[in-house]
């Protein structure tokens, strides 16, 4: 596979959010779902709630019936969802991913009756925001980058997000919209501010999508964004 690079020319935050009376687990794995991947969709649930399952403890999770997950906040907030497995347009099950104290957020995959999302959820509890994908941290803590590259189905949107996290505070810094277009997979922190990643360019027939090096270069006042074109 291909890569491209992320520059982000932008200053380090401060410190992450401390937690405070429930003591939370860290589990700083990006997808702890990507071992569902290959399974096929009669297996899959079964497998996401041995996953989940796995990820209770004492991270202020859990799910006081089959279809609620609970989060309790460190300041006492909560938030619930609520599952719906009819098989209708109305269909969502929330499968929680842990909690990753890199960040100070509660992490949750979402299932809808076509694509998906991902879920954020403070320490305290107090907000919740999506996210393209599982959030992979940069060294140091201070920021994280999401991506997604959906480009047969385009169910969910596809491009990358950085993401600040500061004292409990969190602020897209960055934010690209693929479209049906092009996609991101594979992110890798080389620093703390470069990102590595395989740009993926829409397919134009069948086939999967071709992957296509990629390069953005990002400043206080713009950014510049270099790829090549895929030529069948």
């Amino acid at each position: 596979m291909l890569s491209g690079l992320l520059f982000l020319s932008l200053a380090a935050c401060a410190t992450n959010p401390q937690v405070g009376a429930i003591s939370l687990k860290p589990s700083n794995d990006p997808d702890p779902f990507s071992r569902c991947a290959s399974i096929d969709d009669e297996g899959l649930r079964t497998c996401l709630q041995t996953v989940e399952q796995g990820l209770f403890g004492s991270f202020g999770a859990s799910r006081p019936t089959e279809h609620t997950l609970l989060i309790r906040g460190t300041g006492g907030g909560v938030q619930s969802f609520v599952d719906d497995t009819s098989d209708s347009a109305d269909h969502v099950e929330h499968h929680y991913a842990g909690f990753n104290n890199q960040i100070g957020l509660h992490i949750i995959r979402v299932d809808y009756y076509e694509g998906g999302a991902w879920l954020a959820v403070t320490a305290t509890a107090s907000a919740s925001f999506t996210l393209f994908g599982p959030p992979v941290v940069a060294p140091g803590g201070h920021r994280f980058a999401t991506a997604n590259a959906e480009l047969e189905a385009n169910y969910s949107p596809n491009g990358i997000e950085v993401w600040s996290a500061n004292g409990g505070t969190y602020d897209r810094e960055v934010a690209l919209s693929g479209g049906e277009r092009w996609g991101a997979e594979n992110l890798r922190w080389l620093s703390p501010d470069e990102l590595a990643f395989t740009y993926l360019v829409a397919p134009i027939d069948s086939s999967p999508p071709p992957a296509c090096p990629g390069r953005l270069r990002l400043f206080l006042n713009g950014h510049r964004f270099e790829h090549c074109k895929h030529t069948a």
